[in-house]
């Protein structure tokens, strides 16, 4: 390099010169940046250099403009430096580990590539298999290095064919000596939103999503942390009335309806606290807890939310101007010492079958008052709601109950097709009454078993599934 020093400032300015991060462990002749003009102050212990040309021949076959930094530190810090930061934020790198491109801004700090997406989380990471892209993460930044790619929080898109789940921040973590990928799910944190699953018309309030993606199956459950892992499947149609009306709290206007007043799908914290006329750093946690119950997404990295249909669904339920269910599975399964996660379903990319386990019973009407008590509490979830099952059938207070295997509930038909009947018990009121707790007769179960009987079981009419109509 060449230049000036000034002494009467004590700062010299440069002209060119070459930069490397030999002490970082890379060789100086392929990773360093060319410097242009320059300016030091030597009282600081820093200094910065733009526009300059950055090269990695392992990655690059043209230098990269952008930012130099550098900083005299010591200890442990002294591992972040010195810094290149591109101007670009649409950066590609293709296979940077095997089947994983990249699209986004360059950082290297110290030896480490940061996958730099600025403020917008343009950073993306994509996931290939066979050729295909199975998985897309956005975020703010990704830590990569030579095995695993890292990330805080991230946008992600788990694509089987023209489905996906979705969550808008899930913390990121790839293994590619493993070949694993683990989304976790911090159910209390700003990533408390449910993830959404357009196949099979669900939210999952899993806490882990595991997969090792050169097998078929992804693993949704919880950290072994816990004793009891309950994750509920929740229809993206389902309704809950004292859900509703907690929400309000001691708001004037249920948030559901103000956030449905305002009129738009996609808007800033900002613009939604200037028209609900609540100060800013209100609106934010209020946004969130819409959030975290699925009614909305929000990103804290822009301050905008983005509105779900189950926001829709719930207005139009409670003002009967929409049907709704009341189908929602929980699984609850118990920790096996020793395990790495609690499994409580698996999604077969092949089949796109959900196999939920540890599931109890399953509401399909309270108005009609029609449970399943599915044998071991295995449930097998098909496309937009249907799923096969064995078990118990009961229909109204258990006045009728059917036992069987390979039973189909057909969700847009609302009716469930029994092809293997084992048996059908029936109940009766009997003279004279008596009543239980809540006024209803009591009812004497006839001994008489009756079997050989196939059919279908129609719940209501399909556009009743809420019950609300009773012609």
């Amino acid at each position: 390099t060449k230049g000036k020093y000034w002494i009467q400032n004590n700062k010299f300015k440069g002209v060119g010169g070459k930069v490397d991060w030999q002490d970082r462990g890379w060789s100086s002749d392929s990773v360093y940046a060319n410097l242009s003009t320059f300016s030091i102050d030597v009282k600081e212990s820093q200094f910065k250099a733009d526009s300059v040309n950055f090269y990695n021949k392992s990655l690059f076959s043209v230098p990269v403009i952008g930012e130099f930094s550098n900083k005299a530190v010591s200890g442990s810090s002294a591992e972040h430096y010195p810094v290149f930061k591109s101007y670009k934020k649409d950066i590609i790198l293709n296979n940077i580990l095997p089947d994983v491109d990249y699209k986004g801004g360059y950082t290297l700090r110290g030896k480490d590539f940061i996958a730099d997406g600025r403020k917008d989380a343009s950073a993306r990471i994509i996931i290939k298999k066979n050729g295909k892209e199975i998985l897309v993460a956005n975020s703010a930044r990704f830590s990569i290095n030579k095995n695993t790619i890292f990330s805080e929080s991230a946008v992600i898109k788990l694509y089987f064919d023209e489905d996906s789940i979705y969550h808008p921040s899930l913390q990121f973590t790839y293994n590619q000596g493993e070949r694993k990928l683990e989304l976790y799910r911090d159910k209390k944190g700003v990533s408390g939103a449910p993830i959404y699953n357009s196949y099979h018309q669900l939210t999952i309030d899993a806490e882990l999503i595991e997969w090792q993606i050169d097998e078929e199956n992804i693993l949704l459950g919880s950290l072994p942390s816990t004793s009891v892992s309950n994750v509920n499947f929740e229809s993206i149609a389902f309704y809950n009335d004292q859900m509703y009306h907690s929400l309000r709290g001691i708001d004037k206007v249920n948030p559901l309806m103000l956030v449905s007043k305002f009129g738009r799908s996609n808007f800033s914290s900002a613009e939604f606290a200037h028209y609900a006329g609540y100060p800013l750093h209100q609106i934010e946690p209020y946004l969130m807890n819409l959030s975290n119950k699925g009614f909305l997404f929000y990103n804290v990295a822009t301050n905008r939310a983005t509105v779900q249909e189950k926001l829709y669904n719930y207005i139009n339920a409670k003002l009967q101007v929409g049907d709704y269910d009341v189908i929602r599975f929980n699984s609850k399964v118990t920790n096996i010492p020793g395990n790495n996660m609690i499994v409580n379903s698996r999604l077969n990319l092949s089949t796109k079958d959900l196999n939920i386990t540890g599931v109890e019973f399953v509401r399909l009407s309270d108005s009609q008052q029609v449970y399943i008590y599915p044998y071991n509490g295995n449930v097998k979830v098909k496309k937009n709601r249907n799923f096969d099952f064995a078990g118990r059938i009961s229909v109204g207070r258990d006045r009728f109950v059917l036992y069987g295997q390979d039973f189909n509930f057909k969700y847009d038909d609302f009716k469930i097709d029994l092809k293997q009947i084992d048996s059908v018990q029936l109940a009766v009121p009997v003279e004279p009454y008596q009543f239980d707790g809540y006024g209803n007769k009591k009812l004497v179960r006839i001994q008489t078993v009756i079997q050989a009987v196939t059919g279908d079981l129609r719940i209501d009419e399909s556009t009743n599934k809420s019950g609300l109509r009773k012609d």
